[in-house]
């Protein structure tokens, strides 16, 4: 029975931290992401390479991803997913170039590697 309680009192103490959350992160990645529910499907066009100009008023922003995958251990690629104001504008997977133009104040969140994976927090940019 006392071993019960110290295994019982041993989880409360150190599991406790694993549930709290960072409500001012969250809020700061809903900010600049979309719903999670969002899925696009990419097709990489090896023949178009544009190269876009920005506005004078906004930023020009890329997205490289270059991620080294084990073939052995990975089924499919990771994909980042690329969000504005709120909204998601896009994603690109493997080794690919995401371009966008972002104006001044709006809040831009970039989601790296598996979105049902944890271990890939998001990214927000700040406004500029």
């Amino acid at each position: 029975m006392m071993k019960t309680i110290v295994a019982a009192i041993f989880l409360a103490v150190f599991a406790s931290p694993l549930f709290a959350q960072d409500d001012a992160a969250a809020a700061r990645a809903a900010a600049g992401c979309g719903p999670d529910q969002i899925k696009f499907e990419v097709k990489t066009d090896k023949n178009q390479h544009p190269a876009p100009k920005a506005e004078p008023t906004k930023a020009l922003v890329y997205v490289f991803q270059d991620v080294k995958q084990d073939n052995t251990l990975t089924i499919g690629t990771a994909t980042t997913r690329v969000g504005l104001d709120g909204a998601w504008i896009g994603q690109s997977t493997a080794s690919h170039i995401f371009s966008f133009q972002r104006s001044r104040g709006i809040i831009a969140c970039v989601q790296p590697g598996n979105p049902a994976s944890r271990e890939s927090p998001n990214w927000v940019l700040p406004p500029i």
